[in-house]
């Protein structure tokens, strides 16, 4: 919530947001994530959500980074952020 708040005052267009989840849904996550979505959409900012495992080789992370191009990647939820971005940049 303090992010959202720090937002209201940026220039949010152009940003993309991707949650990537890879376990079943919950009514109650099901509820959270569309509060997070309207969020979001309120700040012009693209939002998908994409069901997948989270563990790939670097082949297959290689494909995903060349298919969106992002020009930064912040990792989460992670325990190798600095690997995850060498490989990034090495991309």
């Amino acid at each position: 919530m303090k992010t959202i708040v720090k937002l209201l005052d940026e220039d949010t267009s152009g940003l993309l947001h991707i949650s990537i989840l890879g376990e079943p849904l919950s009514e109650e996550w099901i509820i959270e994530e569309k509060k997070i979505s309207n969020w979001l959409r309120f700040l012009g900012i693209t939002n998908y959500r994409l069901h997948l495992s989270g563990h790939y080789h670097p082949y297959e992370f290689k494909d995903i980074i060349k298919a969106i191009n992002p020009k930064e990647m912040i990792p989460i939820h992670t325990m190798v952020p600095k690997t995850m971005l060498d490989l990034f940049r090495k991309i």
